[in-house]
């Protein structure tokens, strides 16, 4: 029988993380890299500073940053198990549903829920501006693995593994034991990563890698941390000013590499020189090249969109309703006829002509047959979003399966 490729990809991360490897302490021992490594961390951040740079200055600013949110929002919510809901998600902006309660929504595994919450946190934690007093530290780590994962007032904290523990010798239920710190190693741990954290060691993609990698080998709480990691990574990148108009996409990342071929370097370097932390720094600097190349792509393909649009569209005067939909669907893909009275300033009966018009073009397409509030969408922008989430998801991957854990 044929390996899945999720059995595939543990035996890669097996292989990538090691099953012998203790973490040192990051504040108190620097870490060195070589040439070629700091060679390749420069090459990513140069691209992407550049290509963040020249999105900031785009038509396509808004649209390219709603897809990556998006989109790193689904991938998060894929990375639980939970089921892709793709036009759920999309059509949260303009139909709030009065029954989902985003407070719940890890505990009951709603899928639209669990992505619109993750969209909310992934927004929230790359702003620079919310990020630039930020102190790393317990009390903030606990609150981010709340908020994360529990509901508002839940008693979450023995979950911590380095307080309350009959047995200190406890190990990670998940883990082996080799890969694991014991909970009386944790709590020193910690302190030195918020050290870490608070102080501009390396540069922003070093220094929210090694941070992501210390909490996935510390493993401080007992369970629901896979989150925890990524979301640290995204305040470093804030806090040091690196996201400035566009985010740094760890969950996508973390999910298209599964179905990649080893990578020469683990092919080749598979040794006792190749440490787990070099290969998790190799990954997130491959990673700022992949997503420079992704942002500039999505720009020429929503630029081809908008000028294949307005030459399907006859008789489009500057400012009215058909020209600011042409290029606002670009980032807003589900719209209603009270959505585009609202955000043009129009009449009902004019938005209803309005999308009638776009609806001719071929543009836009109704979501479902009923005749009165019909919501609608931008044909060519949920097929490019499916695009992307095909390249995206991993193909042994099963809802309702949590795709790095058993």
């Amino acid at each position: 029988m044929e390996p899945s490729r999720l059995s595939i990809l543990r035996a890669k991360m097996d292989l990538e993380l090691g099953t012998s490897y203790v973490p040192k302490p990051l504040a108190s021992q620097p870490k060195l890299f070589s040439p070629g490594m700091l060679q390749l961390i420069s090459k990513g951040e140069r691209m992407f500073t550049r290509v963040d740079e020249h999105i900031g200055a785009s038509p396509y600013l808004d649209c390219v940053r709603c897809t990556l949110l998006n989109m790193e929002a689904l991938s998060s919510a894929i990375i639980d198990g939970a089921e892709v809901d793709l036009l759920g998600l999309l059509m949260h902006d303009i139909k709030k549903d009065p029954n989902l309660d985003l407070s719940t929504v890890r505990v009951s595994n709603s899928s639209t829920g669990r992505a619109i919450q993750y969209r909310d946190y992934i927004e929230t934690h790359n702003s620079c501006s919310n990020l630039d007093d930020y102190v790393f530290s317990k009390e903030n780590i606990l609150r981010l693995h709340e908020e994360l994962n529990y509901p508002v007032g839940t008693n979450f904290r023995h979950l911590y593994r380095g307080e309350n523990c009959d047995n200190p010798s406890d190990l990670h239920p998940r883990l082996p034991q080799r890969r694991t710190l014991p909970p009386s190693k944790i709590n020193d741990y910690m302190e030195d990563l918020f050290r870490f954290c608070n102080t501009d060691y390396y540069t922003p993609q070093i220094q929210a890698s090694l941070a992501h990698f210390q909490l996935e080998y510390i493993r401080p709480f007992k369970s629901r941390i896979d989150a925890l990691g990524r979301h640290v990574s995204y305040q470093i990148y804030a806090k040091r000013n690196f996201t400035k108009n566009i985010i740094v996409a760890v969950a996508i990342e973390s999910i298209r590499r599964i179905d990649d071929p080893l990578d020469n370097l683990k092919a080749t370097q598979a040794t006792a020189k190749q440490t787990p932390l070099d290969l998790w720094i190799y990954h997130g600097a491959n990673m700022l090249v992949r997503e420079s190349t992704m942002v500039m792509e999505m720009e020429r393909t929503y630029s081809e969109i908008e000028k294949n649009w307005r030459s399907k569209v006859q008789k489009v005067r500057k400012y009215d309703i058909c020209d600011i939909l042409l290029h606002d669907l670009l980032a807003h893909p589900i719209i209603n006829a009270k959505y585009v009275a609202e955000r043009c300033d129009k009449t009902l009966p004019a938005a209803n002509d309005a999308l009638k018009k776009l609806v001719s073009s071929k543009i836009l397409a109704p979501i479902d047959s009923r005749k009165r509030n019909r919501y609608f969408y931008a044909v060519d922008i949920v097929d490019y979003y499916r695009k992307l989430l095909d390249d995206i998801i991993p193909q042994g991957w099963l809802p309702g399966v949590e795709l790095f854990n058993s």
